[in-house]
């Protein structure tokens, strides 16, 4: 029988320890974290695709302030 390496996820869980070929995995990240991929599959050569190497990224917010640039310009 066919199985996956066992998932052990940064900063984020999975739905289930199953590691047979077919299994379905449903990735759930930790608040500040988004799943790069929500499924993930253990194939027939035991491997999970798409390939898991970081799965829960950090999100990072880069706000651009329009407006005070506009201000700033004006001032001079």
């Amino acid at each position: 029988m066919t199985t996956c390496p066992a998932l052990e996820i940064s900063n984020g869980n999975v739905s289930t320890t199953m590691t047979v070929y077919g299994t379905q995995v449903s990735v759930d990240c930790q608040e500040g974290y988004v799943a790069q991929q929500q499924t993930i599959t253990c194939n027939e050569t035991g491997q999970w695709l798409p390939a898991v190497d970081i799965l829960c990224k950090r999100i990072i917010f880069i706000i651009k302030s329009y407006n005070k640039y506009r201000e700033e310009k004006y001032k001079k």
